[in-house]
């Protein structure tokens, strides 16, 4: 039933052929995944728009994105510094992108397929598949037909044996006096272990890096499927391991079609995802169907990414739930740049998760290397924030008062706000400028959007706003505003010429009509609560600042200011 995998047509060295006779029928591409302990928090929306970050046509060459080629790349991990390490496996090297601007390096290896420690291009690897980065700085390789974990320091290029005798076979034991049979995938986690999908001895092995001290975490050895404890629990190819914070191992059982899971404490072995028949299927649990999973990563949100081979897509595994789901690639092996389903992969074989949320892909078959990201996305934000209750201020009857709402947009795309709708018993005594639909450029600053109460009666007033956009994320459409306003009366008082005496005096003094006023009825308003109409002679008063108020008063006395003059 592996027969299939002769697809991938990844050249091999006859040398490697006749070692994996008896295995022939296995797989002739390898992946793994280191999880970062460090990676961002994934938001919404999901990673789901692919592009080429580098890579071209099969072969070998540094440079800046396409201009970069790789032969059969495996293996990807991210760092913290943002750069890239790629497993060029095919090539014998490993290879470093930096993300920022695309350009491509050989950190290491000389390209002969070979065993050497050394420093950088002097060093020499033999189909390098798995790598991993500790917070220390250090890159970890499977250096799988040499049968050995290698060390590179990042800062220096020194390249290193950390475990493994270069000998095919099985053996716990100290830094060199290991073996392993073809490990693939690597991992490590944040107390200072590696772990190694040792693939052909179908075990999950443990290396602690401060002693080099090699043990079994998992696996009997014998190809099979079985949950269990340790050793009892059995593997069929493992390929790719991460790590996760809570102290789960999870590995990708590529022969078995499913995706298990470890607990490092206990050694207890379950099965996470899938259900054993190399198909294709989304679902939950052992509902979903994978076809020769291989590389895995995690990110601190609580998701496994799975590179599912020869379903030529990227899978996502919520940890809680088990829920299954395609983030991108329509399962047909070939190459196009897209968004989800639109996207196409060619047997990819690793993930690794970056800070800032974006996912890298080795695609294989392809020769490059790309990249997954949220599709542009609007964000909307406003201040005030959003659900706020906004207090337009205070107006006497049939004028007006306003305030301000800026609506900004934080996303990567166009925000657009599609209405703003005003609703509530005192809807009519408010209004919105602008009224109409209108759009912020992403990167375009901000809309002020002007709200206006003017009140026809006295009281208190009150209204919702409520806007539609097309923003994502933590503020979804629609938002809602509570307003308030509040209204008082203008109350007029007819002084019917002749003036009073004091009231034609304080007119000549004044001669704008403003002063203290006094009735009869003991109504005592401010001077810039009161003013005389010259022409008509209505006294008229603003209430809210007087201490008294009767609707009619038969006396008026304006007393002008003591410095009116």
């Amino acid at each position: 039933m592996y027969q299939k995998h002769n697809i991938h047509n990844i050249p091999m060295r006859k040398s490697y052929q006749r070692r994996r006779r008896g295995y022939q029928y296995l797989f002739s591409l390898w992946a793994l995944i280191l999880i970062h302990w460090s990676s961002a928090v994934w938001a919404a929306p999901d990673p789901t728009a692919v592009t080429t970050l580098a890579g071209s046509s099969s072969g070998y060459a540094d440079g800046t994105g396409t201009a970069a080629q790789f032969e059969g790349p495996r293996s990807v991990v991210v760092d913290t510094a943002g750069n890239l390490y790629v497993a060029d496996t095919d090539n014998h090297r490993i290879r470093k992108i930096v993300l920022a601007t695309g350009v491509v390096s050989t950190l290491a290896g000389d390209g002969t397929a070979a065993f050497a420690d050394n420093t950088g291009t002097a060093a020499k690897f033999n189909e390098p598949r798995g790598v991993a980065i500790d917070t220390a700085g250090n890159l970890y390789v499977a250096d799988s037909s040499n049968n050995r974990i290698r060390k590179i320091v990042l800062t220096t290029g020194v390249v290193t044996t950390l475990a493994g005798s270069g000998t095919t076979g099985y053996a716990d034991g100290m830094g060199t006096a290991a073996k392993f049979k073809f490990p693939y995938g690597v991992a490590v986690d944040t107390a200072g272990n590696l772990y190694v999908a040792d693939s052909s001895n179908n075990r999950i092995r443990k290396i602690v890096l401060t002693t080099g001290v090699v043990t079994t975490l998992a696996g009997s050895g014998t190809t099979g499927y079985a949950d269990g404890m340790g050793t009892a629990a059995k593997f069929k190819f493992p390929y790719g391991v991460a790590v996760d914070t809570a102290g789960n191992l999870y590995v990708a059982d590529t022969g078995n079609h499913r995706i298990r899971k470890i607990v490092l404490v206990t050694g207890v072995v379950s099965t996470l995802a899938g259900d054993g028949t190399g198909s294709y299927a989304d679902g939950t649990g052992t509902a979903a169907k994978f076809n020769f999973p291989y590389g895995i990563e995690v990110d601190t949100a609580g998701n496994l990414y799975v590179a599912d081979v020869d379903n030529h897509r990227i899978r996502k595994i919520v940890l809680t739930t088990g829920v299954v789901s395609t983030l991108a690639g329509n399962g047909t092996g070939s190459y196009a740049d897209g968004t989800g389903t639109a996207a196409q992969f060619n047997g990819p074989r690793d993930v690794a998760v970056d800070t800032v949320g974006n996912l890298y892909v080795a695609d294989t078959d392809n020769n490059r290397i790309r990249k997954m990201s949220p599709p542009p996305s609007a964000g909307f934000a406003s201040t005030p924030a959003p659900a706020s209750t906004i207090n337009v201020g205070t107006a006497t009857v049939s004028s007006s008062v306003s305030t301000t709402l800026s609506i900004s947009e934080t996303g990567t795309a166009q925000l657009e706000v599609t209405s703003l709708a005003l609703s509530g018993t005192d809807a009519a005594e408010f209004s919105v400028s602008p009224s109409t639909a209108f759009s912020i450029a992403d990167g375009g600053g901000a809309q002020t959007v002007t709200l206006t109460c003017t009140p026809t009666t006295a009281g208190s007033k009150t209204a919702t706003l409520t806007v539609t956009h097309n923003g994502t994320g933590t503020v979804s459409s629609p938002v809602t505003y509570t307003l308030n306003c509040t209204g008082t009366a203008s109350l007029t008082y007819t002084v019917t010429p002749p003036l009073p005496e004091q009231l034609s005096l304080f007119l000549q003094v004044d001669g704008k009509g403003h002063g203290k006023v006094t009735t009869d009825t003991g109504l005592s308003c401010q001077s810039s609560d009161c003013q005389v109409d010259l022409k008509s002679g209505d006294l008229k008063c603003n209430p809210q600042n007087c201490t008294q108020l009767e609707k009619t008063v038969s006396y008026v006395t304006l007393t002008p200011q003591a410095d009116a003059d």
